[in-house]
């Protein structure tokens, strides 16, 4: 009853699996499945790694949405401490797994300054503020010490691979 099966090439879907003894019809297929907190699909890499970043960001949003009423109803105001709880609380929501599609994210043009993600992170900052959606972003940014979002994919992936590239030659992960 636990046991479903994930398509990963839809080629392959109403195939006979050719004399296993696992009867394929009598499972129930998926076309996703979300392993460790990565939608793992079919598709091409770039549609595969864009959906498990809108899954993320989707997500944090939420999260961001609850920290922000919570942070109202118990009269936060102190904007540092409102940062600090995004960081702790939003962040690793967004960031998750980002080891994974980090990199396909950073190839885009202009990523730091129009993907959806760094908008709605200097969006929440403007707020936070009080500021006009007007002011100038890099004044904002400055003020409060803050990079943009894209900094941390970029940090967690070079993290990743170089403590990957340390491994020993004939190490599994490493190959």
């Amino acid at each position: 009853k636990k046991t479903e099966a994930v398509v990963f090439n839809s080629n392959f879907l109403h195939q006979p699996l050719g004399g296993d003894p696992l009867q394929w019809e009598s499972l129930p297929v998926k076309m996703a499945f979300v392993y460790l907190g990565t939608m793992l699909s079919e598709g091409t890499t770039r549609q595969r790694m864009t959906e498990a970043l809108k899954r993320n960001f989707n997500k944090s949003k939420r999260a961001c949405f609850l920290v922000n009423r919570n942070c109202h109803e118990l009269g936060i105001h102190n904007v540092h401490l409102q940062l600090h709880l995004f960081d702790s609380l939003v962040s690793p929501i967004l960031n998750s797994s980002c080891v994974i599609w980090g990199p396909y994210m950073l190839k885009g043009k202009n990523i730091t300054t129009t993907h959806e993600c760094e908008l709605w992170h200097r969006s929440h900052l403007k707020q936070l503020l009080g500021v006009c959606k007007s002011t100038a972003t890099h004044v904002v940014m400055e003020e409060l010490k803050r990079h943009p979002i894209c900094f941390a994919w970029l940090k967690q992936s070079l993290k990743f691979w170089n403590k990957t590239m340390r491994r020993e030659a004939d190490d599994l992960v490493r190959m």
